[in-house]
């Protein structure tokens, strides 16, 4: 039986020689920036420094929003859940074109106004160190989704929790029944 070498990760450790080093290989491996980091060099990444997410929060309608369009989600970080749409900041973008991807790639249809009302600091995960800057956009769509979808005027109890503060402190909603509980 081979026994595998724990390795220590804590980068504090590092010379500055062995951070050159390593800088260097990470930025030949990433060949285009745009198309992402890979889950494992993200991870690493996000743990050091808080990354920024563009968050669209769809209401019926922006001037005078009562109701805010969740969608489900149930994956790893987020089982049996929902969350208004989001997406991390890709290299040499917009916060625009962010945007207008997120809702086309999430929603399937085309945004027909916007605005932005709201930058939070969000510590996501402290046992994993993951933190992020969430840059919030009011939007109105310029037709209905093409997805999964209910429009709420409360907190779904199983919204996610950077979600929920969102809606606790711009809309002084209170918390309600949960969405979708079986994915």
């Amino acid at each position: 039986m081979i026994k595998e070498k724990k390795i220590d990760t804590n980068i504090l450790k590092l010379s500055q020689k062995e951070i050159k080093h390593l800088a260097a290989l990470l930025l030949k491996r990433i060949s285009n920036p745009k198309d992402g980091l890979g889950k494992d060099l993200f991870s690493a990444i996000i743990a050091i420094a808080p990354q920024t997410t563009v968050e669209a929060v769809i209401v019926d309608n922006i001037n005078h929003p009562t109701k805010v369009l969740v969608t489900p989600r149930n994956d790893h970080d987020y089982p049996k859940s929902c969350h208004v749409p989001g997406s991390f900041m890709r290299y040499g973008e917009t916060f625009f074109q962010r945007l207008n991807s997120l809702i086309k790639a999430e929603l399937g249809v085309g945004i027909k106004k916007y605005q932005d009302i709201h930058a939070t600091y969000n510590c996501l995960e402290k046992k994993n160190k993951r933190h992020i800057i969430g840059l919030y956009f009011l939007v109105e769509l310029a037709a209905n989704p093409k997805v999964a979808h209910q429009w709420v005027d409360y907190i779904p109890k199983n919204l996610v929790k950077q979600h929920k503060d969102f809606f606790k402190s711009y809309f002084g909603w209170k918390i309600g029944k949960p969405l979708w509980k079986q994915h």
